[in-house]
Parts: structure tokens; sequence; C-alpha cells
């Protein structure tokens, strides 16, 4: 099971979830931006989280702060978050959970921020090149490298410098599915999730 967001170590009780997961008997995982890892990862760590995926937008000051919102693109602010991430890292490490960090790499200009990484963290953390804008848009897309269909909550969830929202009104229904293995219908788990599934459906 991997937690992820929005982000996930701000969920008061990520301990706990984690807990119950792997009562389960489920693997855990959990994304992260990296900037609440050191407060929490002592606890999930503890409760069983066995590996950390973190989001690096950006290696220095300059490149994070130029993805952000406009709220959050401040050199200063960024380098706080940097600090932030490396001392993720470090807590992981000293609690034994497993690191990858995910590094978007649209083209060979963005190779030095992969480098950089590897030279700050490598021997402590698996470094993952993303090119696909599936994989992560919004800052690809703020570099001016793509555009993406998102729904209509990523207007207001993900305000960022940058991007520009346009509404496309003239494309087909889509839909969505939940999928689940047919053995695990009746795990506390997915009977919460297909029954979160089913109100939103019926709101709608």
């Amino acid at each position: 099971m991997r937690f992820t967001g929005g982000e996930s170590t701000l969920h008061p009780d990520l301990p706990g979830l984690i807990a119950i997961a792997r009562r389960l008997g489920l693997t855990v995982g959990l994304t992260s931006n990296g900037e609440n890892g050191a407060a929490v990862l002592p606890a999930a760590a503890a409760a069983g989280l066995d590996r950390i995926n973190l989001s690096v937008f950006g290696t220095t000051p300059a490149e994070l702060a130029a993805v952000q919102a406009p709220r959050c693109a401040s050199p200063k602010l960024a380098e706080r978050k940097l600090a932030a991430l490396d001392a993720t890292i470090e807590t992981a490490v000293t609690h034994g959970t497993k690191i990858s960090a995910n590094v978007v790499v649209p083209d060979r200009g963005h190779v030095d921020r992969v480098l950089r990484v590897i030279e700050r963290h490598g021997r402590s953390v698996v470094v993952r090149m993303l090119a696909s804008l599936d994989e992560s848009a919004l800052p690809l897309i703020a570099m001016g490298q793509g555009i993406q269909l998102p729904p209509d909550a990523t207007r207001r969830l993900y305000p960022r410098h940058g991007v520009a929202y346009v509404d496309v009104t003239d494309l087909e229904p889509w839909t969505a599915a939940l999928g689940r293995l047919p053995r695990r219908r009746d795990e506390p788990l997915v009977a919460a999730l297909r029954q979160a599934a089913q109100r939103v459906l019926r709101r709608a």
C-alpha cells in the first residue's frame, strides 16, 4: 500500500494508518515532498513504514522556487524546503526506511539536478528519472515543457506560477473505475475505499 496526497505526512494519524495496513499484511510506502518527513518518520517507521518516495522538483533554491505556487515562489523559502528534504533523508536513513527520489528530467538541460542528488545522497537514495508528463505534470508544464488535461479540481488545489488553466468543453465524457482483488472485497481498507467512492458518486 502507498500513501500519497496531497502531502501524506500531514495526516494527523499517519502512524496509526500504517499500523492498520501492516496488521493486514501489507507492505507500506508513502510519497512525500520531504518538507515534514523528519518530524513524522520516527513514529511512521516504528509503525512499520517500509519506504518513502520523495518528489524532487528542484535541487537549488532557484530551481525549486521557479516551479512553486506564486505565494511560495521565494528562493529563501525554497532553501528551507531543501534543508527539510535533507533532514527527511537523514531521518529515514537513521530509522532504516528505504528511500527513493523521483527527479524530473524532460531533457538534457536538467541532468545537473540528477547529478546533484546523486552527489549529495547517492549512497542512501535510489534516484529515478522521470520524463513523462503523466508522472509529474505540473512542474514540467511550469517549465514550458508541455500540456495536460487534469480534472477541474486541479485548478483550485494546485495553483502554480507559469501554469495557465483553460477550460476544455468539447471532450467526450470518460469513466474512472475502482479495481480490487476479489478475495479482498471485505477487507476493512478496501471496503472503506469502496464506500467512500460510492458516496462521491451519489453526490455527483
